[in-house]
């Protein structure tokens, strides 16, 4: 297979994987609302947070080690890639165990001085945080595992296993909740659930690469590389959880921990746009790593105009969807008091996470040929703007204001880290940007909003929800098909699919 369709092939595989989480979600999300009540929910979409802030412990190496290891590995550098998974495995078990420890050792102090939690959920709250710091030992070393299919390109390997791992995590604490049982059993499931997952991938490792040794070890050379190419990489890393978590956990400094909730919800549906590009992503980044190590930079520039046009052109109407039915979404999906507290903000949000999304492919150049620095200044730019916003713009407007924040730090630097990239890297203008990748999947969604806004009288419930959604985005598909797409891209897309589906149809048969 070539790369455009090993590229397109992966992609495919791993928003499969994604959407079919995603559908699960909407479903299991109301169910754990109500059975875990406002505050409690709260109590858990804070404890993903405070995972999600430690995840800078990893020094940048999960995308250092991908990078180095698929360059060993495109190179035929047998003798540097074990030396690389040896140093890895021993950085990630290591930084997992330190970071645990930080977090179960500041479990109780934060959940009692720091967290607005009522009394009846104290005990609950530093149960959880200390779960918390297990699962986030085990999500270390699987992240570290993790880094050798992503490195090989297999990403069919790590979306089955996410897939499967992440539908037992939503579906369990839903039946788990219905059944009577509390928040600390919902994270517990969690943590079991990613211990399963690094026994999964010590497997798949040594399937991958059988001429290798799954052993721990340490080589300084390649720790320093790992290290400097990591350093960038750790800043933006900590400036991007900085501007995704830090409005949470300004409002739940600020106002009563049922506010988090009602801002949780319309966020966490807003992110979940960034399925699409988490699922270019993890193909793109090794995409580029490997052209670049070969000095291809014709195939680099048109893998990044490619993936800029189907991003958009797929993108755009999720966005769309959540900016023009926000309330009928919130209040037919979750409840009428989401709808009235939450719509604002699910509007504001949609905008700032399509912003977010588009520069994933500037991100994964970088990265990939070696200069994640541009990014770096302009993440810790993005963060410090987040923080300042959110101070001002909660006090003033409470969630709104949050939301409101995030779409203006997120838009401070993303037209700037773009421009660089496509200037000093990919040699693209903004004219040329425009004319190949943005200008007829904006079209298209001029046609997409039309038809939405316009059949919007016919959204009574979440059933005709569905329907007026699933027809539009349809006509929509199809239009992208014949018109945004050219002649190469739908025959690419058309021979990947029909591989795809044929070999899922065959495992279905076997």
């Amino acid at each position: 297979m070539n790369r455009a369709g090993r590229l397109v092939s992966n992609v495919l595989y791993t928003l499969n994987a994604k959407l079919v989480l995603l559908g699960l979600s909407f479903v299991t999300v109301p169910i754990l609302v109500r059975g875990l009540g406002v505050e409690a929910y709260g109590l858990y979409a804070l404890t993903a947070v405070l995972i999600g802030y430690f995840t800078f412990l990893d020094l940048g190496t999960s995308q250092a080690l991908v990078k180095h290891l698929s360059e060993a590995l495109a190179r035929g550098e047998q003798q540097r890639a074990q030396r690389l998974i040896e140093t890895g495995l021993t950085l990630f078990l290591s930084m997992g165990v330190f970071g645990g420890l930080v977090i179960g050792a500041l479990a109780e102090s934060f959940a009692l001085s720091v967290l607005h939690v009522p009394s009846t959920l104290a005990d609950a709250a530093q149960v959880a945080l200390r779960l918390a710091a297990v699962g986030f030992t085990v999500t270390m070393a699987m992240n570290g595992l993790l880094a050798v299919p992503l490195a090989c390109q297999r990403l069919d390997i790590v979306a089955k296993m996410n897939a499967a791992i992440g539908s037992m995590g939503l579906i369990i604490p839903a039946i788990l909740v219905s059944t009577g049982f509390s928040l600390p059993s919902i994270i517990t499931t969690g943590v079991l659930l990613n211990v399963a997952g690094v026994i999964i991938l010590v497997g798949v490792t040594r399937r991958l690469l059988p001429d290798y040794k799954l052993r721990f070890g340490f080589d300084w050379g390649e720790a320093i590389r790992l290290w400097k190419f990591g350093g960038s990489v750790l800043v933006s890393t900590v400036a991007a959880q900085v501007s995704l978590q830090v409005d949470k956990l300004i409002i739940s400094a600020l106002l009563p921990i049922s506010r988090l909730s009602y801002y949780s919800v319309p966020f966490n549906l807003a992110a979940k746009m960034l399925v699409i590009p988490y699922a270019v992503g993890p193909a793109l980044f090794p995409a580029v790593t490997e052209v670049s190590a070969l000095g291809l930079s014709a195939q680099l520039k048109g893998l990044y105009l490619r993936t800029t046009k189907a991003l958009c052109a797929v993108s755009l109407p999720f966005a769309l969807l959540l900016l023009i039915y926000a309330d009928k979404i919130l209040e037919h999906w979750i409840g009428a008091d989401f709808a009235v507290q939450g719509t604002t903000s699910l509007r504001v949000l949609a905008v700032a996470f399509f912003v977010v999304l588009m520069t994933q492919p500037a991100t994964d150049v970088a990265r990939g040929v070696g200069r994640p620095g541009i990014g770096a200044i302009i993440a810790v730019i993005d963060a410090l703007a987040m923080i300042g916003f959110c101070f001002v713009l909660i006090s003033w407007l409470g969630i709104d204001g949050a939301a409101v924040a995030f779409l203006l730090a997120t838009n401070i630097g993303a037209a700037v880290f773009v421009l660089i990239v496509q200037r000093t890297i990919v040699n693209i203008s903004a004219r040329e940007m425009l004319k190949t990748s943005i200008a007829r999947p904006a079209l298209a969604g001029l046609g997409c909003a039309a038809a939405l806004w316009g059949l919007r009288p016919l959204v009574t419930g979440l059933a005709s929800l569905i329907v007026v959604a699933l027809v539009v985005l349809a006509s929509y598909a199809a239009v992208v098909f014949s018109f945004v797409f050219d002649r190469g891209e739908r025959s690419t897309l058309i021979d990947i699919s029909i591989s795809f589906f044929r070999r899922k149809s065959q495992r279905g048969v076997a």
